[in-house]
């Protein structure tokens, strides 16, 4: 079977998934520690993200930047950007976007039930953005959707990938890749 090329880093959550065999390899699993500073998550005033999922993260510059799924206490769902120059301490910047109980004063890009759950960033290419995203309503806007950005800020819906209930029996878009010949 021909190799697949494997990141330099670490892979802490390494799954059967990622690697195809594991002949002559030895698996060695580390306990798992969270950072002294709790960088991203723990702060319960943060209620359009109490939960936080689908962590995409892209090197940006000298800056990492992540998009991730919002989660508030009410279970709904919002597309979240926070920035690190260090990839330990990041800041939830105030972009004045979206309002959450009546304030704009938070880190959301996208209206509530719609999330972006996987981002490109590319320099080359015009938009710079590009992102894949889902809306869970439960109702007729549900479906996985295909966004742009200028500035990874500001989104705009480009094309519908998927329209129709999200109830495990389609195919969920988790990340966005280009492809050698140009396409994603």
């Amino acid at each position: 079977r021909g190799a697949i090329p494997v990141a330099t880093l670490d892979e802490y959550f390494l799954d059967d998934y990622t690697v195809e065999e594991f002949q002559g390899v030895a698996r060695t699993f580390r306990r798992p520690t969270k950072h002294a500073s709790n960088p991203l998550v723990g702060n319960t005033g943060w209620t359009w993200d109490r939960d936080i999922n689908f962590i995409s993260a892209q090197k940006v510059g000298s800056a990492v930047t992540l998009c991730y799924m919002g989660v508030s206490a009410a279970a709904e769902l919002y597309a979240c950007r926070a920035t690190s120059t260090d990839g330990i301490s990041f800041t939830k910047p105030n972009l004045g976007l979206i309002s959450y109980g009546g304030n704009t004063n938070n880190n959301i890009m996208l209206a509530a039930r719609t999330t972006l759950i996987g981002f490109l960033y590319d320099a080359t290419e015009t938009p710079t953005y590009l992102g894949v995203g889902e809306t869970v309503s439960g109702g007729g806007d549900d479906g996985v959707y295909l966004y742009s950005s200028s500035d990874g800020i500001a989104w705009t819906l480009i094309k519908t990938l998927y329209s129709g209930p999200l109830d495990g029996n389609y195919r969920e878009g988790r990340a966005i890749t280009r492809l050698a010949d140009g396409r994603y």
